[in-house]
């Protein structure tokens, strides 16, 4: 499977979610054949201790990167 970068997107604006939590979205769930293999890539923020509450992620893959 031979690809090619068609464009570059700037990433999105960061979202304020509460005064813990911020994110933007890198890429956009929006033409999925496009962006193959990802499905969407968002980077969040959140400031310790805080955390996200428990979830469910039905039918998808959570890779979690901490950098800090």
């Amino acid at each position: 499977m031979d690809k090619s970068i068609a464009r570059i997107v700037p990433a999105g604006p960061v979202n304020r979610i509460d005064p813990d939590h911020a994110n933007r979205m890198i890429v956009a769930p929006e033409d999925f054949a496009a962006i193959s293999p990802f499905l969407v890539l968002v980077e969040d923020w959140v400031r310790a201790p805080a955390g996200f509450p428990t979830h469910p992620h039905r039918g998808t893959q959570t890779v979690t990167f901490v950098l800090d």
